[in-house]
């Protein structure tokens, strides 16, 4: 009876363990698409207004367009702009997803703090911008905006929407006409001062065909053809002209990740007091800030960018207003930041600091009140990394102890209960959990959100992988069996079992990393995207692993105890043949 409880509690315990990766997985995956920025829960005190550098900016954005396609020949008025204007490389981080990137272009806030949904989404699903944006300071200034491109602009914006707008539901080369065309009627009505054109036949030939395709090229010459429009009819003389793009494209077409041909990203600004000239890279999260600092409207309140006044032909005065105004957004921004993830407020140091500033401006020390602009600035930022990490430090250090224990008392349970079989069960776990990513690899997949085509077919190819991956390691364990000509059914299923727990423990090491890491599912911050999908596949093989290795133990002991019946059948009919036999094999 023993032997029959111990079998019956290794069922218990691997269908348990099944359920539990499996529901873990889910959560996890769901923490992640569900995800809210603490920003999303705290009002942040709108700044004031600075002089303005322009009358009006036009923004284009290419969507899809990879850098090095911005400077290829494919582009030629592109790469003319990116000549003649201040051009820099421009990044971002993953998420790259279209929703994320808008947003970021939109607040100047990264994808972990500014609330897009994480994934590909369509016009539907796409959530409205909560936190303060470009559109909204720009309409609070009373400075008339336009807009022209895809529909998901027209949601996303909401309800803050601009004052004149086209949308279309298409991405091919006759929408971007219609929005080439919509563009430059805007551009033509001296009344709008900001306009937004969004074009996307660039980023469906990506999606369809891939980077490395010629109808990505192709859509590439085509939105040329029509910056080549836009740039005659802006008058760079009281206008800016801004082009970049949201994300770039792998050659295989995905995108989420962060690969440097999604992540490094064009960015040229021609125009009224733009300083032409190759600049150090410049952040995605920058734009927002230098749209609104170019107009004079005040900066989005959750901008974590700055203006880029490098690239602008500023005085003295300009410029130090400029650098308080942001020093006052970023402390702001810093006590907001700080009491939505249960920190105290910024320093006293710093809000000295900004006095300072602010009494260096009022007795005419330009100069001092820069330089103290500029620390305020930094200081603010640096305070809010350094609670984010001291928080996620206080949480990570309980979940260690838990990890520690999580890998150390199955080590032990092992050694005290080691037996004959182990070392091909330890050996069928290693490969059972070396083949399910060495195939992932071989599938062409990477440790990236970029991996992720079509959600079902990526799980669907976890599953396989990992069945794939216990079938080997069981065949493994079966071979050794059969070499001791173990044939009793006990033995055989304990030694089933047994290579299933070890299967079972080596899956869920990457599964403790992440618990330690971040947690056992996504909560107030969004963390390594790419370990978090690491954790991810290892709740997916685990799950499988127990499953499967639920019955593959009597499979193991069938196979061993026919092939032993028939090893004993063969050994009779030889010695009925060669009634000798046995004296040889002495």
């Amino acid at each position: 009876m023993q032997k029959y409880g111990s079998i019956l509690l290794s069922l218990l315990i691997l269908a348990a363990v099944a359920i539990g990766a499996y529901r873990w997985a889910d959560a996890l995956q769901r923490s992640v698409f569900t995800y809210q920025s603490p920003l999303s829960v705290v009002q942040i005190p709108p700044g004031e207004p600075v002089s303005p550098q322009t009358r009006r900016v036009v923004v284009v954005i290419v969507g899809g367009l990879n850098y090095d396609v911005a400077y290829s020949a494919a582009m030629p008025n592109l790469n003319a702009l990116l000549e003649a204007g201040a051009s820099a490389p421009m990044t971002s981080r993953p998420p790259t997803y279209s929703p994320s990137a808008w947003t970021t272009l939109m607040t100047g806030v990264w994808p972990d703090l500014n609330n897009a949904p994480i994934g590909e989404t369509g016009v539907a699903d796409l959530r409205p911008i909560v936190l303060d944006h470009l559109f909204a300071a720009a309409g609070d200034a009373g400075v008339r905006t336009a807009l022209a491109g895809l529909e998901g602009w027209e949601q996303l914006l909401r309800p803050r929407a601009p004052d004149a707008s086209f949308y279309t539901s298409e991405e091919n080369a006759i929408a971007d006409g219609q929005v080439a065309q919509a563009a430059l009627a805007f551009i033509a009505d001296p009344q709008y001062n900001l306009i937004l054109v969004y074009f996307s036949q660039v980023d469906a030939a990506g999606r369809a065909g891939g980077a490395d395709g010629d109808a990505y090229t192709s859509a590439a010459r085509q939105v040329d053809s029509h910056l080549r429009q836009i740039t005659r009819l802006v008058d760079l003389s009281e206008s800016v002209l801004i082009v970049t793009s949201d994300h770039g494209r792998l050659g295989n077409g995905r995108l989420g990740g962060g690969e440097p041909e999604l992540t490094r990203l064009p960015f040229v600004m021609i125009g009224q007091n733009v300083i032409p000239g190759d600049y150090s890279p410049v952040q995605q999260i920058d734009l927002a800030p230098t749209v609104a600092a170019l107009l004079g409207i005040r900066l989005p309140a959750a901008a974590q960018g700055q203006p880029l006044y490098a690239m602008f032909r500023l005085d003295e005065v300009a410029l130090t207003a400029g650098q308080l105004q942001l020093a006052v957004q970023k402390v702001t921004l810093g006590d907001a930041y700080l009491m939505a993830i249960g920190q105290n407020r910024l320093s006293e140091a710093t809000r000295q600091d900004l006095a300072g500033a602010r009494q260096a401006l009022l007795d005419g020390n330009r100069a001092g009140a820069l330089q103290l602009a500029e620390l305020v600035t930094e200081e603010a930022t640096a305070e809010m990394a350094s609670a984010k990490a001291a928080r996620i430090a206080d949480e990570r250090l309980p979940r260690l102890g838990v990890a520690v224990a999580g890998l150390l008392l199955p080590l032990l349970v092992f050694w005290g209960r080691r037996g004959p079989d182990s070392l091909a069960g330890v050996t069928g776990g290693g490969i059972a959990v070396a083949l399910y990513y060495g195939l992932y690899r071989l599938g062409g997949y990477t440790f990236s959100l970029s991996a992720i085509g079509d959600s079902g077919e990526f799980v669907t190819s976890l599953a396989r992988n990992a069945g794939i991956g216990v079938g080997a390691g069981g065949l493994l364990v079966m071979t050794g069996l059969l070499y001791r000509d173990e044939r009793r059914w006990s033995a055989a299923i304990a030694a089933g079992y047994a290579y299933g727990f070890i299967a079972v423990y080596l899956s869920a090491l990457p599964a403790l990393v992440g618990y330690w890491q971040h947690g056992a599912t996504v909560r107030w911050y969004l963390p390594d995207l790419g370990l978090t999908l690491l954790h991810f596949m290892a709740l997916v093989q685990v799950a499988i692993a127990a499953s499967l290795t639920i019955p593959l133990p009597w499979f193991i002991a069938l196979a061993t105890w026919g092939i032993g019946r028939w090893r004993t059948r063969a050994e009779a009919r030889a010695q009925e043949w060669d009634p000798i036999a046995r004296l040889r094999r002495r």
